[in-house]
């Protein structure tokens, strides 16, 4: 009897030291796949370059292993992840191109989505790509504007956020549109965030700068829907702490059917102070948000419409 008992209770002892490491390794990875999933997931990789990104896949949601693979993580500039379950359903490959789509009456990560990744860092870094305003199906709705691809280092400042600490900067493309002003022509426009622009004195909010850089096209006549244009964004950050020698230059090209036409230079600086602080003299981070806004309602649109991207690349 002794025995019986003695063997009994050591099956009890493993069949409940067993349940004792189920029930503390369950929780805790339930709760990582709903939270933390993106660090445990993969292995970010921050590319210094990266050769052309030419979304050849299927016609199918834009999966998060797929922005992955491509752009090596999406980690906002605190290293967490930056694209939402509602947005991951706005994101796709098609045409062999990435397409994000935007919602009408909504700005922001609520109606297109608000992704980024982060980069090897470096000093300087030039960025290229391709993008397309609509489509033959849905066309597109110029509005206000919004927000496309651009390079930032440090604390990567952008949605009103002042940069008066001076660890941080960004430096984006905005498409525009005003009906009362240039003819109603569409355009394209720097936006940048720096350090040599701080917000005022009492006040807690700043927006990027356009230092008044348009592009209407090659002739002038606007931005055309269904019609590609091949940006290139290049970046020299300042080469001290109270240096305003940082470097900006966008220039863009047309896609007509006679092939690409010869790039512009819009806007060509080399008198910004990007960072005040050694920390946000850097390029380390890729935004690659494709959103309307603006934080008004004049920059909603009133149907669903579409944005594609290819031809992603950058180098130092």
């Amino acid at each position: 009897m002794k025995k019986n008992q003695l063997f009994l209770m050591m099956v009890l002892a493993i069949l409940f030291s067993c349940k004792e490491v189920n029930n503390v390794e369950a929780p805790a990875e339930t709760t990582s796949s709903k939270t933390h999933s993106h660090t445990l997931s993969y292995t970010p990789v921050y590319y210094n370059t990266r050769d052309t990104i030419r979304f050849t896949r299927p016609d199918d949601t834009y999966w998060l292993s797929n922005f992955r693979s491509d752009f090596g993580n999406d980690m906002d500039r605190d290293g967490n992840p930056t694209i939402t379950d509602p947005e991951k359903e706005r994101m796709r490959t098609y045409g062999n191109s990435f397409r994000t789509t935007m919602l009408p009456n909504a700005l922001s990560g609520a109606g297109g989505q608000t992704s980024s990744a982060k980069l090897g860092a470096s000093s300087s870094k030039t960025l290229t790509f391709d993008v397309r305003f609509g489509d033959t199906y849905t066309g597109f709705e110029w509005v206000k504007g919004g927000k496309l691809f651009g390079l930032a280092g440090g604390r990567a400042y952008a949605g009103g956020e002042c940069t008066n600490a001076g660890d941080g900067w960004s430096a984006r493309v905005m498409w525009h549109r005003y009906s009362s002003a240039n003819n109603g022509k569409a355009y394209l426009s720097p936006y940048v965030y720096y350090a040599g622009a701080p917000c005022a004195s009492g006040s807690s909010v700043a927006y990027g700068h356009e230092f008044n850089a348009k592009y209407f096209g090659h002739d002038g006549t606007g931005l055309k829907i269904n019609t590609w244009y091949r940006i290139k964004i290049e970046v020299v950050v300042n080469t001290g702490n109270t240096t305003a020698d940082g470097k900006l230059k966008v220039s863009v090209q047309d896609k007509l059917s006679s092939g690409w036409t010869t790039p512009v230079t819009f806007i060509n600086k080399n008198d910004l102070l990007y960072a005040t602080v050694s920390a946000g003299r850097t390029v380390n981070l890729l935004y690659t948000g494709i959103f309307r806004g603006g934080n008004d309602s004049t920059y909603e649109s009133i149907n669903t419409t579409h944005i594609y991207i290819d031809n992603v690349a950058w180098s130092n």
